[in-house]
């Protein structure tokens, strides 16, 4: 009868090979979950990129929405000058019209407010 190697000792050739070959296949997986990631990012990016934008766009359109209904309820208008003639801010009733003459000789500028 022969023995085979039953001292209990391990082999680290074996251990080794054994481990570097777990490590190969996994570099390989991650390798190749990596390429396909890039692929599909190279070739689908511009379709990613419209639906992201869409979605942007009425998100953003949404918001102004809610923005402008806020202001129509806002029964004053805003009026603001020339920041020549100091800027001036006036807020005046939206059924009010008005006339602006900034053509004076003497440089000042001269409102009109009045009711419709």
């Amino acid at each position: 009868m022969t023995k085979h190697n039953q001292v209990g000792a391990v082999n680290s050739l074996a251990v080794s090979l054994i481990l570097t070959v777990l490590l190969l296949i996994a570099a390989l997986g991650f390798g190749a979950w990596a390429f396909n990631s890039r692929q599909d990012y190279k070739n689908h990016a511009n379709a990613k990129a419209q639906v992201v934008a869409a979605a942007a766009v009425k998100k953003n359109s949404a918001a102004k929405d809610k923005q402008f209904a806020e202001e129509l309820k806002n029964p004053l208008t805003t009026f603001t000058g020339p920041q020549t003639l100091g800027s001036i801010v006036l807020l005046y009733p939206k059924t009010w019209s008005q006339y602006v003459d900034s053509n004076d000789p003497n440089g000042s500028l001269s409102l009109y407010f009045n009711p419709v």
